[in-house]
């Protein structure tokens, strides 16, 4: 028997995950025995990731502070200030977290911030802990009074300039997924009823309301137990043109992980593996997220995009996922498949 074998549990949604798939997921809609402890993160030891990142920086606290007014200036050297000393501040101000969140993610010497996103998580963290969900969510649908720019050298990543927003430089936003990702371990993690849901949730209304597409993406992905949220952004996406166009899908593919819709997951991932572009590697990150939400009927949408998938990570992660999902499905699509790439994929991920 494998590892994994040994490690298979049913939860109740009766499917056999792994400890390494539950591992996996950005923050699961359905709690699980073998979901893995601390998640998410205090704020206190998100607070001190951050200081550690920081002096790991140390010929950089040695600089003058740049920007470009007195009042950005100011926040920059507060900020530099809390993170030198290690003492966290006692309230958060949102133009003082932007340059803190610039600084954690782009002023560095020895090479890019990890891949895997710690920094992010250590700064919705912070948030999170020091003051609350709204003020997180705030953060992540705001923009910053300044642009972000850099100086690269030889033995540098990036050397953080502050400027004046232009056309051309835009005001800095923490809006990326990894963010929402972030932000959505926290939301999960309270139970159904809690008042402190209940306000994150008033937030995120608001900045739905008021936001573009990106923030909608975002708000979908953070709030799984909101799927009208997430099956909005699907189907305005799917009204959209371009489908085959890489930003189409790459912006959007994102809200899968909250999609409790399944004639409207069917016809979105249906549209992610049509040519002249097949998505399915994108789909394939959020695998074992539809399953999450879907369960058992998450099997008829990976099976429509595992034949479409050009790669083979995608096919291995797109099979373990329908098999996962339901090993019934899982034979019949390799029945009709017969032959070819996604079979071999799938008659491996039957066979573990």
């Amino acid at each position: 028997m494998s590892r994994a074998a040994g490690e298979r549990r049913a939860g109740g949604d009766g499917l056999a995950w792994t400890r390494a798939q539950r591992k996996r997921l950005r923050g699961p809609l359905h709690p699980h025995p073998l979901d893995p402890p601390g998640r998410p993160p205090s704020g206190e030891a998100c607070w001190q990731a951050l200081v550690e990142r920081y002096r790991g920086e140390a010929p950089w606290r040695q600089r003058g502070n740049e920007g470009p007014t007195e009042a950005i200036r100011a926040s920059d050297a507060r900020v530099r200030a809390s993170l030198e000393a290690g003492e966290a501040p006692g309230e958060l101000a949102a133009g003082d977290e932007f340059v803190r969140a610039a600084i954690a993610l782009y002023d560095h010497l020895n090479g890019a911030p990890p891949p895997d996103g710690r920094v992010e998580r250590a700064l919705v963290g912070f948030w999170v802990g020091a003051a609350g969900l709204p003020f997180a969510i705030e953060m992540l649908a705001g923009e910053a009074g300044f642009a972000t720019s850099g100086v690269y050298s030889p033995m540098t990543y990036f050397r953080l300039d502050l400027l004046a927003p232009t056309a051309n430089a835009g005001a800095f936003r923490v809006q990326s997924e990894i963010f929402w990702c972030a932000l959505r371990a926290h939301v999960v993690a309270l139970p159904e009823g809690d008042a402190r849901y209940a306000a994150a949730l008033e937030a995120a209304e608001a900045a739905w309301a008021r936001g573009g597409d990106a923030t909608r993406v975002g708000c979908a992905l953070a709030f799984p137990r909101e799927p009208r949220w997430a099956a909005e952004v699907a189907t305005d996406a799917l009204a959209r043109p371009a489908r085959g166009d890489f930003w189409w899908a790459s912006k959007r593919c994102c809200v899968l992980a909250s999609l409790a819709d399944l004639a409207i997951a069917d016809e979105f991932t249906a549209a992610l593996a049509q040519p002249p572009g097949s998505w399915a590697h994108l789909v394939a990150d959020y695998a074992l997220d539809l399953v999450d939400v879907l369960g058992a009927r998450a099997a008829g949408p990976l099976a429509t995009v595992l034949a479409s998938a050009g790669l083979a990570p995608a096919r291995r992660a797109l099979a373990a996922a329908l098999v996962l999902a339901s090993p019934e499905s899982a034979r019949a699509t390799a029945a009709r498949l017969a032959a070819g790439p996604a079979h071999a994929a799938l008659t491996a991920a039957l066979a573990k």
